[in-house]
């Protein structure tokens, strides 16, 4: 399989996993500021992956294909939690046909790696930039965009990746991809996640559990030092793991380092 194949094959996959997030904020134009997530599924319960400083409290997630705005929030978020010292966070939401009306699909424990990044490695941010949204009387519509960056170094809690190059920006097309116009204004990927696409040896099938991996979620940019930071994603599922005792079993099966 080459690798425009391979991505041919990840890359849907990934923006299906990816949620918009809107935050109500009357000094914006639109007044609301944009979010990505990450749906993921933890036995029967239903989560989105993301920057705490998307989820605060008057936010809600939308359909990115177009929503009205003011609008009562289709999906009901049952309990959230955070740690904002690192900003990350995690919404767990109800299952029901306003959830299913999204379209979206759900990553699972197999898709989530613990382990360390090594320098040179190619990753995936995937949002909603603010150039890309498109406004019709009062329904707005965003559009996600992902980008490519090798991974640089781990600084505290952070992994650190430089501004990606443009020609490592990337946008959905029907079943595949493309690539995209090249972001100058970064805002709107905080609490996309930060994805890894393993090679498909000669001969083997592509299996996404194997070949695609959440590695951490994107929380923020440094502008002055042109970096990218985003928060391992072993940080999020130790926030499941305190919020929720039933799920801890099934946790650390999966991920030993939570048992540690």
């Amino acid at each position: 399989m080459t690798e425009n194949e391979a991505y041919g094959h990840t890359f849907p996959i990934v923006f299906s996993y990816t949620v918009l997030l809107i935050t109500p904020d009357k000094k914006y134009d639109p007044p609301f500021e944009a979010g990505a997530g990450v749906f993921v599924q933890i036995g029967e319960r239903l989560f989105v992956a993301t920057a705490a400083h998307c989820m605060k409290n008057n936010a809600f997630i939308a359909d990115e294909k177009g929503f009205e705005y003011p609008s009562k929030p289709a999906v009901t978020i049952l309990n959230r939690g955070a740690n904002w010292d690192i900003d990350i966070g995690f919404l767990e939401v109800t299952n029901d046909k306003h959830l299913k009306a999204l379209g979206r699909s759900f990553c699972s424990l197999d898709h989530l790696a613990l382990s360390d990044l090594a320098v040179g490695d190619m990753h995936h941010v995937v949002g909603y930039p603010v150039g890309n949204w498109k406004r019709q009387g009062t329904t707005t519509e965003l559009v996600k965009c992902g980008f490519g960056s090798q991974f640089q170094e781990k600084e505290g809690e952070y992994l650190i990746f430089p501004f990606p190059k443009k020609e490592d920006w990337f946008r959905p097309v029907g079943e595949g991809f493309e690539k995209a116009t090249f972001i100058e204004t970064p805002e709107g990927f905080s609490g996309g996640g930060l994805w890894a696409f393993n090679r498909v040896p000669e001969g083997e099938l592509f299996v996404p559990e194997k070949h695609i991996k959440l590695r951490g979620i994107q929380c923020a940019w440094w502008i002055e030092l042109r970096l990218v930071k985003c928060v391992p994603i072993q940080r999020w599922l130790e926030l499941i793991q305190e919020a929720y005792p039933d799920l801890r079993p099934e946790l650390e099966a999966k991920c030993p380092a939570l048992a540690e």
